[in-house]
């Protein structure tokens, strides 16, 4: 058996080609993880930028001056010389057909739950 240096040589340069390939394969995969790991974390960065921006114009409103007054007319009633308090009842916002629709409907309820189980049965059923 002779030993044919050409192909030894041939076999030795595909083993470090394939070994260089693996090698570049490897380090392209670890530097793509990387960069997506780091735009993961620049948009990370960024959502949280905005969420500050969003509590710092929150602060900065709930600190404010105007908003101190606000507050102090609205659950204490209070006004500067000069204004007058105006107090709007709840009752005032709702019209008078919304009233008695509301009224029908409280009617409407309050005869079917006195009513006995037997007719609620019959109502339900039949009507």
């Amino acid at each position: 058996m002779q030993f044919n240096q050409g192909r030894f040589i041939l076999i030795l340069e595909l083993f470090i080609a394939l070994y260089m390939l693996t090698s570049l394969a490897i380090t392209e995969y670890k530097n793509y993880n990387i960069e997506k790991y780091i735009a993961q974390f620049e948009l990370t960065n960024q959502e949280m930028s905005l969420e500050n921006q969003k509590l710092q114009t929150q602060f900065d409103y709930f600190t404010s001056k105007q908003y101190q007054e606000k507050i102090a007319k609205q659950n204490f009633g209070l006004a500067k010389p000069g204004e007058k308090v105006l107090v709007v009842m709840e009752d005032d916002l709702v019209s008078d057909s919304e009233k008695f629709k509301q009224d029908l409907i409280a009617q409407k309820v309050d005869f079917y739950v006195s009513l006995p189980n037997v007719q609620k049965w019959f109502h339900f059923y039949f009507k």
